[in-house]
């Protein structure tokens, strides 16, 4: 565990600053969160992520309330909206299909005018695809627990599936406007109630320099590095290219110790003869 302020606090004696000036201050914190954010999306070993559960709710129905929808309107209302329903979700209404854009009360908007009126009583399916995460920390991984597999990771699951539904291949990860919360939805839609292991990073909305990271001393070196090269790419007047190969092979360097069982340790014969595996 590390303050995000004590990381801070060396990168100036690495960068050789004294004293900052408030400009500089910032740029060293932004170069320092962008390099904690590089770091866990490069894979360093140790830092800090969750393994989360979720289930989606398979499907439910009700029925349009009486006046529950007007022609040209994009808001259905229902007797009741069906439990576990969030943007994302599709809502089948006899042989079309759309998708639920917001929820407000038992008022369902799926974004776009619906032309004919929707009678009343009329039965509504929701075909549920999303779970709601309990922060906003990027998805590394989504394994589908039900069918036993993993699932890619594929922003672009509608255009390849449509609105069929089946066994979930992949999914993707959209921001719950309504609760604020992100959301992992499954292509295609499954069938039934689909578990789901999900593995969660740390939420870098709630970082500022009094955090306390939950990352081993291990693991500093990495995000030292990246941030030193964030703050050397964004030098104004640019940095020569050796500034930058140096970082690029500091940041190499730094992931040698971390990669454990992938990389063996180097032993060097001498203090100029080339390294060998040991």
């Amino acid at each position: 565990m590390v303050l995000v302020s004590t990381i801070r606090d060396n990168l100036y004696k690495r960068l050789g600053i004294t004293s900052p000036s408030q400009r500089e201050t910032d740029r060293v914190v932004e170069a320092l969160y962008a390099g904690i954010a590089r770091a866990v999306a490069d894979g360093i070993p140790g830092l800090a992520h969750s393994l989360i559960t979720a289930e989606t709710y398979g499907q439910s129905s009700d029925a349009v309330a009486a006046g529950g929808h007007s022609a040209n309107t994009a808001t259905i209302t229902l007797d009741a909206i069906p439990t576990g329903t969030r943007a994302g979700d599709l809502l089948k209404i006899g042989s079309d299909i759309y998708t639920v854009f917001s929820i407000s009360g038992s008022a369902i908007d799926v974004g776009a005018p619906i032309k004919d009126q929707i009678a009343d009583a009329t039965t509504v399916t929701v075909i549920h695809r999303t779970v709601e995460l309990p922060n906003t920390g990027p998805v590394l991984r989504v394994f589908d627990l039900t069918n036993d597999h993993a699932l890619a990771h594929e922003p672009s699951g509608f255009a390849r599936y449509g609105f069929n539904q089946g066994t979930p291949k992949g999914y993707e990860i959209t921001y719950d406007r309504d609760n604020s919360e992100l959301v992992v939805g499954l292509w295609p839609a499954p069938d039934n109630a689909t578990r789901l292991a999900v593995v969660q990073s740390f939420a870098w909305d709630s970082l500022t320099t009094g955090t306390d990271l939950p990352f081993p001393a291990s693991a500093l070196e990495a995000i030292m590095e990246r941030a030193i090269a964030c703050w050397r790419s964004w030098q104004v007047g640019g940095v020569s290219p050796a500034e930058l190969e140096a970082s690029r092979q500091s940041v190499k360097d730094a992931e040698t110790g971390l990669n454990h069982g992938s990389t063996q340790p180097i032993v060097r014969d001498s203090l100029r003869g080339r390294g060998r595996r040991h």
